[in-house]
């Protein structure tokens, strides 16, 4: 997949394309006033693959379930009085 003169000729169009939008974008930049105004199209353009926003996606739950998990085991520490860090526990015969 993605080889030959067919996969050759998409990605020449797509690069094509991304170099006319740079160009344009530099020509408002040049002749515009601040902020560029944008159209519609602009905002609709979803320029983020597939698999880059499945794995930006993983990376965001897996930090809120971290999240979650850590405040669910700080709260239940204060309800039971125990240390909620495997690592800040007492052990017998250490110093303290």
């Amino acid at each position: 997949g993605g080889e030959g003169p067919a996969a050759s000729a998409e990605g020449g169009v797509a690069d094509r394309r991304a170099d006319a939008d740079i160009v344009t974008l530099m020509n408002k930049l040049n002749t515009s006033t601040l902020p560029i105004r944008r159209t519609l199209g602009d905002f609709l353009r979803f320029n983020v693959t597939p698999q880059d926003h499945i794995n930006y996606a993983l990376t965001w739950f897996t930090l809120s379930l971290c999240t979650a998990l850590m405040a669910y085991a700080r709260l239940r520490s204060s309800q039971t009085g125990r240390n909620w860090w495997y690592f800040t526990k007492r052990r017998k015969g250490l110093p303290s």
